[in-house]
């Protein structure tokens, strides 16, 4: 557009340094200032093209970015998925670990407890015979 611009001022110090310009002259002007217009047309074309162009790869580019976060996110969530099922399996047989264990405890205790009550008993048994034999 400056291009016509700067014609069409050229022309006006044509016009007044020279007086006026003949018919043919102002269509041959007429048809340069066309030219020039078509020109600039056509160059805003090619840049707009060119940005069309850049602005579809730039979006192919983003598609395939969202596509492949995408699967990263879906392959995280099935991993999660398959960790909390692990988890959920792992805690459960700990529970039932746990509550073995405190049998088990139970039972140790209770079985500790027994035998030191028999043990008990039976030094007790022999105090008495070792007394009834001291007294017999």
């Amino acid at each position: 557009m400056k291009k016509v611009e700067n014609y069409l001022e050229t022309l006006k110090l044509k016009k007044c340094l020279f007086g006026g310009i003949a018919p043919k002259q102002i269509e041959i002007v007429i048809q340069e200032i066309c030219m020039l217009y078509d020109l600039e047309l056509y160059n805003k074309n090619n840049e707009l093209e060119q940005e069309r162009k850049k602005n579809e790869q730039q979006d192919i580019r983003m598609e395939k970015v969202a596509e492949y976060v995408r699967q990263v996110l879906e392959t995280l969530r099935s991993q999660i998925q398959e960790t909390n099922h692990q988890l959920n399996q792992s805690s459960s047989a700990y529970s039932v670990l746990g509550r073995k264990m405190e049998e088990m405890e139970l039972l140790f205790a209770s079985s500790a407890y027994q035998r030191s009550h028999v043990f008990k008993c039976r030094r007790r048994k022999k105090r008495v015979v070792l007394r009834k034999g001291v007294s017999e």
